[in-house]
């Protein structure tokens, strides 16, 4: 890794995380489900931001907008590209187990921390 990518990476990331704190309040108002409607943002800019990348970039824009910017406005943009990329692919089955036990093992180790921590 390079320091550069590194302070790109740092700088997205911020960003992100920035523009998730003002559209959650935002949202919030708006509609009961800030958080989906943040994660349909992050996975759509990421999308578009790997569609003019490509699969192994090492460019500026995927650093500051893919990892960063995306990564720090919603983890979940990351997890809809890789389930796309394993679908194209035609894993299907592949596909169907990382869903699965991303979204149920979530929930579980969520449980299980509100249970440890509570």
């Amino acid at each position: 890794m390079r320091l550069a990518d590194a302070g790109l990476v740092f700088l997205g990331s911020g960003l992100g995380g920035v523009c998730r704190l003002a559209l959650d309040t935002w949202l919030r108002l708006a509609t009961p489900w800030p958080t989906l409607v943040v994660n349909l943002i992050g996975s759509f800019l990421l999308g578009i931001v790997f569609a003019r990348t490509g699969p192994d970039s090492t460019s500026n824009l995927w650093f500051l907008g893919g990892v960063g910017f995306c990564g720090g406005l919603t983890t979940m943009s990351a997890f809809a590209l890789q389930n796309l990329r394993a679908l194209q692919a035609e894993q299907f089955g592949l596909a169907a187990a990382y869903i699965v036990s991303t979204v149920v093992g979530c929930i579980l180790c969520c449980w299980i921390g509100v249970r440890i921590g509570g």
